[in-house]
């Protein structure tokens, strides 16, 4: 799977196709972003166009990049996790532009299941704003290959030398979609030289897998998350 995460045209692009990260099956709500416990600053997941408050659970085992908006541009603003335990930090910036429009947007590891509380603090240390952020295991990955359809057995049939994608949705058990922006997910390739990763691919996106039949026969290829696996099965013929 590629990752380009720091890539926001690509991400949006992933949302607009398959939806992922953005527009849940089963979600509850509609908004853009989270308001912070306190009211002073609103969070969202970023490199997402819609519904990308952080009422949606992140998938535990992933990394997640969020966006918190409203910020003073003299606050210089800092992001911590009060309980560890549950999600670390692992980079993070406040950058504000000319027009006041300042963003802190950090990337935290989704460790374990349960809420990490966020706290944003600024550059004296003072607590200006804090949220949870829920993190759940899958329960379901929804899998498609893109332009294809599975015949009576369930083997999707490829021609050699065609190449595949392969789309995945990662649910909990109430059917509400999970939000990674990568390392969500990874690919077992039962036969490579059946099917294996495209390596030609140039743009990818988090929630596809680029795939190529690259010999005659039959294999299988497992999509894992903490949680949950799906497998889809290949029949490659010339």
């Amino acid at each position: 799977m590629r990752n380009l995460s720091a890539a926001a045209a690509a991400s949006i692009l992933a949302c607009t196709l398959f939806g992922t990260g953005c527009a849940p099956a089963t979600y509850k709500t509609s908004q853009i972003a989270s308001a912070g416990d306190k009211g002073a600053l609103s969070f969202k997941y970023d490199s997402c166009s819609i519904d990308c408050a952080l009422d949606q659970p992140a998938l535990q085992g992933a990394a997640v990049t969020i966006d918190v908006r409203k910020g003073a541009p003299n606050a210089g603003l800092s992001v911590r996790v009060a309980n560890p335990a549950f999600a670390t930090i692992s980079t993070q910036s406040y950058t504000c532009a000319a027009s006041d429009d300042c963003h802190l947007i950090f990337e935290l590891d989704a460790k374990q299941e349960g809420d990490a509380k966020l706290e944003v603090v600024d550059k004296s240390g003072t607590l200006v704003d804090g949220i949870p952020l829920h993190i759940k295991a899958a329960a379901h990955i929804d899998i498609a290959v893109r332009g294809r359809e599975a015949g009576a057995d369930g083997v999707y049939e490829v021609k050699q030398g065609e190449r595949i994608a392969v789309a995945s949705k990662v649910f909990d058990n109430d059917r509400t979609e999970l939000f990674f922006s990568h390392h969500g997910l990874s690919q077992v390739y039962a036969n490579k030289g059946i099917v294996g990763p495209d390596e030609t691919a140039i743009f990818g996106s988090t929630d596809v897998e680029d795939a190529i039949a690259n010999g005659v026969g039959e294999t299988t290829l497992t999509t894992r998350a903490v949680g949950a696996e799906s497998v889809l099965k290949f029949r490659v013929t010339r």
